[in-house]
């Protein structure tokens, strides 16, 4: 792919993408933040506390939307990525 001319933006996402590593690293990040909530939650059920329970469900809660927000203020570089990506192999495809 060194004929598609990527951006700044294109080049740093796709390197990040690069540098995360396999599943161990992302099951680590993902264990690492989901993991005290899901047991706050789970000690909330157990002793019936509905406020735990509360905390833990808007712990969740709260780290989605910072997900969707995060993903949506980068919806137009993942685009025009996978539209650059998607052009070369057409392109490659039909010669």
């Amino acid at each position: 792919m060194s004929d598609t001319a990527f951006t700044t933006e294109e080049r740093a996402l796709m390197h990040s993408w690069s540098v995360r590593g396999g599943r161990g690293s992302w099951l680590a990040y993902y264990a690492a933040i989901l993991v005290p909530m899901v047991l706050f939650a789970v000690y909330g059920v157990i002793k019936r506390d509905v406020i735990a329970v509360a905390i833990a469900f808007g712990g969740l809660l709260l780290y989605q939307l910072w997900n969707i927000a995060h993903d949506h203020s980068r919806r137009d570089i993942y685009r025009s990525l996978m539209m650059k990506v998607a052009e070369r192999e057409a392109n490659h495809s039909a010669s």
